[in-house]
């Protein structure tokens, strides 16, 4: 299976240098999304996926082939990029109990999982045009997967099941049999596809979902297809069988609903509505509120264990490493690196604690930053413009990034999940330029190009 995942990967490494930018970008993120990250090459010490040489090819195309590098310009986010990688790298150090050779295999995949498709989109993603054609690249992406998905959810026969005996890291006879044991729920089975777990291909339509049904009002797909694309999405998310996904979408079509309330007032009305709520439960019910949720879970066992996580990591779990953290525990298949590392609960299924836990607060206080500036990016993007389409645009990535930190309080980011998670980064750190140029083409059309 390596000489046909070799042949892939460098056929798409060529079809990215060789196309234009976007159709590079969207040969990228066929191999991302259609090709299992299980399967690898490995050269030297670390294992390569598809995705992984795609993006060499691509950002060698950006770096030789175009002006984008020129154009492009410095900001905050890049540097807090830049920061967390960094803190993560200075709190391993001082961990110390970290073989070089892991060492340099984790955060060299993470490097290209996340670093390089960031700056990717950073550098592409610099119009409305491409924009949309981004956006449009992944819906059509994700059709193929949710039709795979639904066909899994019933039979519970994995269309790419034929490549897991190839899988890499020991995946080959995890994976199989952790899903295998996974009892159906209310008569389906959970599907994964070429995803690593099926948390993961839910948050993925999760996330598109408000995205699809932000190009309402963009006159380039008939509302009727947008409506058909956007139950596909749907769909995508119900055959998962995962509650996280459901929570994000569910999070999102409430705030997509508040949309015409988006004002400063309107947010005051949310936050009281959210604080009644929370009071409400917390005096009719005999539980705490956050516990008394775990209920619309799919498995409160798994549930309540999220939330011991939480509460083991406040109540004296980070004594003496909240600078650093422990290092490489919580990865793997249930290999804990670290043997001082004494947690009960050491599957760290919240983004935040895991992140806080393995790196401490040299790698959280950097990702935190930059979720809120993505959050400032859209609201000063908000300001620039007022085309009620691009509003709404602009307020479904919104939701979008709100579904998925609620989601993602439960789950880690992992897989193709995490990759797209920092091009809607890059996206949203581009979204004022974009509306900036976008408003003056409107004003001054002949002065538009297509940068």
């Amino acid at each position: 299976m390596e000489s046909v995942t070799l042949l892939i990967a460098f056929s798409g490494l060529i079809l990215a240098f060789s196309l234009k930018p976007m159709q590079g970008l969207f040969v990228y993120l066929v191999g991302l999304f259609w090709y299992p990250q299980m399967l690898t090459l490995s050269i030297g010490t670390i294992d390569f996926t598809v995705s992984r040489i795609i993006i060499l090819g691509l950002l060698a195309n950006i770096f030789f082939r175009t002006r984008l590098v020129r154009e492009f310009k410095w900001n905050l986010m890049d540097t807090l990029i830049v920061a967390y990688v960094f803190g993560q790298l200075i709190a391993l150090a001082i961990s110390k109990n970290v073989p070089v050779e892991k060492f340099i295999e984790r955060q060299g995949g993470a490097f290209f999982d996340t670093v390089l498709p960031y700056f990717a989109a950073r550098f592409i993603i610099n119009s409305k045009a491409r924009l949309l054609d981004f956006i449009k690249y992944t819906v059509f992406i994700a059709i193929p997967l949710a039709v795979a998905g639904v066909y899994q959810s019933v039979t519970g026969f994995d269309p790419t099941g034929f490549m897991t005996k190839h899988f890499a890291w020991g995946y080959d006879v995890s994976l199989p049999e952790m899903n295998n044991r996974i009892i159906p729920r209310l008569g389906f089975y959970r599907a994964y596809v070429t995803f690593v777990v099926p948390i993961t291909f839910g948050l993925f339509f999760a996330g598109l979902a408000p995205l699809c049904i932000g190009i309402w009002k963009q006159k380039i797909w008939k509302k009727p297809t947008i409506i058909v694309l956007f139950a596909l999405m749907l769909i995508g998310i119900l055959s998962s069988m995962s509650s996280a996904p459901y929570f994000s979408i569910a999070a999102s079509l409430t705030i997509l609903a508040l949309y015409k309330f988006r004002r400063f007032w309107g947010a005051i009305y949310i936050t009281l509505f959210v604080l009644s709520f929370i009071i409400i439960v917390q005096v009719y019910s005999n539980q705490p509120f956050h516990e008394y949720l775990t209920r619309f879970a799919f498995s409160s066992e798994n549930a309540f264990y999220r939330i011991n996580l939480v509460k083991e990591a406040f109540s004296g779990g980070m004594t003496n490493h909240w600078l650093a953290g422990y290092g490489y525990v919580g990865f793997g298949l249930g290999i804990f690196e670290n043997i001082d590392f004494n947690w009960e609960h050491t599957d760290f299924v919240n983004i935040y604690i895991g992140i806080l836990v393995q790196y401490g607060l040299l790698g959280l206080l950097p990702f935190l930053g930059i979720n809120i500036l993505y959050y400032l990016r859209l609201y000063q993007a908000a300001k620039l413009t007022s085309n009620h389409a691009d509003s709404w645009l602009i307020w479904c990535f919104l939701v979008t990034l709100v579904g998925w930190n609620i989601a993602m309080m439960t789950v880690s980011a992992m897989g193709q999940v995490r990759t797209l998670l920092y091009s809607l980064i890059a996206i949203c750190c581009n979204m004022p330029y974009i509306m900036k140029i976008t408003n003056r083409f409107s004003e001054h059309p002949k002065s538009e190009q297509y940068l």
